[in-house]
């Protein structure tokens, strides 16, 4: 966790801190916030085994690009101490904590204060905030004569959701919370900095969605009457004609839509009217013990 205001006399520096070190003994006791953000190309600064020490004790500000110094800013004007931080909050170079961070996703989002939507930014070297026209908001309005009468309509836009489909922020994989089935669709056609992610971003979800669910999960897919009927996807050519290139690194086996890069919709256009094959058994090994949402360490078996 970043604390952003170390000391009034050093408002240039933030530093960071470890868990263990917070004010409170859980993730709920100490107010913080969490910031959404593209990573993009561009290089970023990040928590490394060999910066941890140096990130510690000190981080001048002129050294975050514009998008974190923008969430300092709003975390000071809001009187919040902390503020979280993928890149800076996680081991980049460490697996071990980098998974075992990942796992607690869930919870890092959902017990902050606020969470800072980078929406319109398309790298961290971007403004959160951006230049805008304060007339584009307003409602559209056109008269019309008809049959000696006046008739005024008003046209108001729906913004939120042209934000949701436009803006850079809304295709990063970590930011979608919508319902399962449409989720998997929508996430396919996201872009990912580590291709290696597909099932660490949708981790935090799916294991918020277990208790509501109740069945198994498996690579994105969950088990029980829709096992079968999710397996019935199918991965879409790119707008050039082309099959999206097979992944370089095994993160999935071949019947979970995780194991490909492309657009993934749902192979349904018939009505199954009978069923001719039966799972008998489903098998994941998780790459951390017991944690069945993030990476998987084997090929898992369905048989």
């Amino acid at each position: 966790m970043l604390r952003v205001d170390v000391d009034p006399d050093k408002s240039e520096i933030v530093a960071l801190v470890e868990s263990k070190d917070w004010e409170g003994s859980t993730p709920g006791d100490a107010r913080y916030l969490t910031l959404s953000h593209v990573w993009g190309e561009h290089t970023l600064i990040k928590l490394t085994r060999a910066s941890l020490l140096s990130l510690k004790q000190g981080i001048p500000l002129s050294d975050l690009p514009l998008c974190f110094r923008d969430a300092v800013f709003l975390a000071r004007r809001l009187k919040v101490h902390y503020l979280w931080i993928d890149s800076l909050c996680i081991i980049q170079d460490c697996p071990v904590d980098w998974a075992r961070e990942s796992a607690v996703m869930d919870q890092v989002y959902r017990h902050g204060v606020c969470n800072i939507a980078a929406c319109d930014s398309r790298d961290a070297t971007q403004s959160i905030f951006a230049s805008r026209n304060p007339r584009v908001g307003e409602a559209i309005v056109f008269q019309q004569e008809r049959l000696g009468c006046t008739l005024e309509t008003m046209l108001i836009p729906d913004w939120t959701r042209l934000a949701w489909d436009k803006a850079p922020l809304y295709r990063r994989a970590w930011v979608l919370q919508e319902i399962w089935g449409e989720l998997v669709r929508e996430y396919s056609m996201c872009d990912l900095t580590h291709a290696g992610d597909k099932l660490v971003a949708l981790a935090g979800l799916a294991k918020s969605f277990a208790p509501l669910i109740a069945e198994g999960y498996y690579c994105g897919i969950w088990g029980g009457r829709g096992l079968l009927r999710s397996l019935l996807w199918v991965c879409h050519e790119r707008f050039d004609g082309r099959r999206p290139p097979a992944p370089m690194e095994y993160r999935a086996p071949s019947w979970s839509w995780a194991s490909c890069d492309g657009r993934i919709g749902p192979n349904m256009t018939f009505s199954i009217t009978t069923t001719v094959v039966e799972v008998e058994s489903t098998h994941v090994l998780p790459k951390i013990a017991a944690y069945v949402y993030g990476q998987v360490a084997s090929r898992p078996a369905c048989s």
